[in-house]
């Protein structure tokens, strides 16, 4: 990787030189069928396909050979013309068919047919005097009107509906320009009222929910109008998510079938014709990857949207190695962008556990030492067992493409370390996704009014006012609004006391906020004063809306939600379980994802409780000391402070990279 070279990506836009995919045939049937003029209009052919599928490859180039002469000219082909609508560029607006119609007109214009109609009035040819009459339409050939005026001034007395007196005029006009052909002379009608207008709707499924209902009520709008076609590329499960937000589940599904008379969904990619994508799309990639096409094919699902996407992210990751003089070669990039997007369970722990990896290949040679020869990779549970592997790894070790390329991925801690700083800065999508856990980081708990044990002595407690606590520590992902909205500059935020502490020490973000290692958007946020913790909980209740109040909760509070009521001694139990919490015994020495340790939730199932960081209250730790009470432990510290009852404190003004917190707020 020591080459000096530029990054180079690949373009997201459709394939617009010819269709990969083995598409063609099914391009030229679709085409078939909208040209054939015994298939009545309107009627409407729904193009489905996951994002990246190739719908607007396959648009085109079904609007690509309706516009080849040489392909459609045939015995019964029927006169039409073709619009491109890119539904997506009209999110937010309420007028929908006036979009449509200026989408329409500007074609007409771009296409030379309203200066060739302005020239048909001046020569007085009869089929065109209609437009004399027409008020908008015939100052926009005069041109003392624009496009978007004309639109502005239709008559909408039945909005969503049409203005009949507009319809009749526009649609006269659109059937000479169906029927209108440039290289032949003016004629005096145009007679063939077989003809269509091929309405390609791009993207559909790129607009808002309620958007998508708008254009489809819009589109509806047209089944009893002659000479229109609609194709609609969308995602049909999103289609249908959609309208379910505005009819019931029944109405939805009718209200598709009603509409869409032709449904077209986009096979799964053939292996053969992916092989050929690839080696299209990236020559020297491909070359570089012939081991890997497998799971680069399964990572991918055959979607060439998610191809590009994984190329171009390995691309901007080389080059940044590259320009930070980091030695890391490209099969050990490559492997690490698959195990990424392949296992992103396993991606998660070795960015959480680097060592994990060493471990891993280490029980990987001793099994296969004691498998032998075989050609076959069928680790038997009891093998794993003997040769010592923990059962949260097992499942690594039984996947046969995994094995294969950890074994090949033989790189240092070091380099391992460089790669995870490289994916933390060029985030990976993940199944379709963005590359963050699904859990709602800001979602809270209720806890009922309720007595339990409290403290070394579990001595009984009785907490009389229900509340509400986070379910997880506040991540960095959720604590970024804050920074971002400017609450560090506004005082109304702040304490007086903290406000004064910030002001003087010029505060502006966490002490950790900008280093890699502690920033993911799934980590807890470190480095993080009392003052800071506190301002945030005022600033949540001031921008949540919802009239709760949040805060910081006190240490029985605390206590209450990680430990139950029955005084247990950790949140799942008596006995310490390094494998429920991330503490010094698990030689991180970092944070962890807050999601990580499911089988550590307590009662009330909050994450974290032990372990990971330490958290704020709002108890001082004795009357008249300035010190606050932290609990929970904390990756830093070993499993005896990491106990329920376990208190430790620190001025307000404390910024340590193992303490974080989490909020309460009242439940009504």
């Amino acid at each position: 990787m020591g080459q000096k070279k530029p990054v180079y990506i690949i373009s997201d836009q459709p394939e617009r030189e010819h269709v990969a995919f083995g598409f063609a045939a099914d391009a030229l049937t679709l085409a078939e069928l909208i040209a054939f003029g015994k298939n009545e209009t309107p009627f409407f052919i729904g193009i489905f396909g996951s994002w990246g599928s190739g719908k607007t490859t396959l648009m085109q180039t079904i609007r690509r050979l309706l516009l080849d002469d040489a392909e459609m000219h045939r015995d019964g082909i029927r006169p039409y013309k073709t619009v491109w609508f890119q539904a997506w560029r009209y999110r937010g607006h309420e007028q929908i068919l006036t979009d449509l119609f200026q989408t329409i007109l500007k074609t007409m214009k771009e296409d030379g047919f309203l200066l060739w109609c302005r020239a048909a009035l001046t020569e007085g040819v009869q089929q065109f005097q209609f437009l004399k009459s027409a008020k908008h339409l015939n100052r926009l050939l005069d041109e003392t009107m624009e496009i978007e005026d004309v639109v502005e001034c239709i008559p909408a007395h039945a909005l969503p509906g049409f203005n009949e007196s507009f319809m009749n005029d526009f649609e006269q006009l659109l059937w000479e320009y169906i029927n209108w052909q440039p290289q032949l002379p003016m004629i005096d009608a145009a007679q063939d009222r077989n003809g269509a207008l091929v309405v390609f709707i791009e993207d559909l499924d790129r607009c808002p929910a309620e958007q998508m209902v708008r254009i489809l009520e819009t589109i509806k709008l047209f089944m009893d109008r002659q000479g229109w076609v609609f194709v609609i590329g969308a995602e049909f499960e999103l289609l249908k998510n959609a309208l379910r937000s505005r009819y019931s589940e029944q109405d939805a599904l009718q209200f598709i079938d009603k509409m869409i008379q032709v449904s077209y969904h986009l096979p799964r990619i053939s292996d053969s014709a992916f092989f050929d994508f690839l080696a299209d799309l990236s020559p020297e990639f491909n070359d570089s990857a012939v081991e890997y096409v497998d799971p680069i094919r399964t990572v991918t699902r055959n979607n060439p949207g998610r191809l590009k996407r994984f190329l171009n992210n390995m691309a901007l990751r080389e080059g940044i190695l590259r320009n930070r003089r980091l030695n890391v070669e490209h099969r050990h990039l490559l492997s690490w962008s698959i195990v990424e997007y392949a296992f992103p369970e396993l991606f998660r722990d070795l960015r959480d556990h680097p060592s994990t990896l060493e471990m891993l290949r280490e029980k990987i040679q001793a099994a296969r030492k004691a498998m032998g020869k075989s050609d076959r990779w069928e680790p038997s549970d009891e093998l794993l067992e003997e040769i010592g592997l923990p059962e949260s790894l097992g499942a690594y070790v039984k996947d046969s493409s995994l094995v294969s390329i950890l074994e090949s991925f033989d790189v240092s801690e070091e380099t391992l370390e460089q790669l995870i700083t490289a994916s933390d800065v060029v985030q990976a999508t993940v199944s379709g996704g963005k590359r963050t856990p699904v859990a709602d980081f800001a979602a809270m708990t209720a806890i009922p009014s309720s007595s339990f044990l409290f403290g070394d002595d579990r001595e009984t407690c009785v907490m009389e006012t229900p509340y509400a606590i986070d379910i997880y520590p506040v991540t960095n992902i959720r604590f970024r609004p804050f920074v971002e909205n400017d609450g560090y500059q506004r005082e109304e935020f702040w304490s007086k006391e903290g406000w004064r502490w910030r002001e003087s020490k010029e505060i502006l973000f966490p002490s950790h906020w900008t280093d890699p290692a502690w920033a993911a958007d799934d980590r807890p946020v470190v480095g993080i004063s009392w003052f800071e913790a506190d301002a945030f909980c005022r600033w949540l209740s001031a921008e949540s809306g919802e009239g709760f109040q949040y805060r910081l909760p006190t240490e029985k509070q605390w206590e209450r939600a990680g430990r139950g009521t029955d005084g247990r001694e950790y949140p799942w139990g008596e006995a310490f379980d390094g494998e429920c919490c991330n503490t010094a015994e698990n030689e991180l020495g970092r944070t962890t994802r807050v999601t990580k340790y499911a089988n550590g939730v307590s009662p009330e199932g909050c994450y974290d409780m032990a372990g990971n960081v330490f958290e704020w209250t709002a108890t001082l730790f004795d009357t008249g000391s300035s010190g606050i009470v932290l609990r929970g432990g904390s990756w830093f510290a070993n499993y005896s402070v990491a106990t329920c009852a376990f208190r430790y404190d620190r001025p307000p003004w404390s910024r340590l990279n193992y303490v974080g917190f989490r909020c309460v707020r009242n439940l009504e």
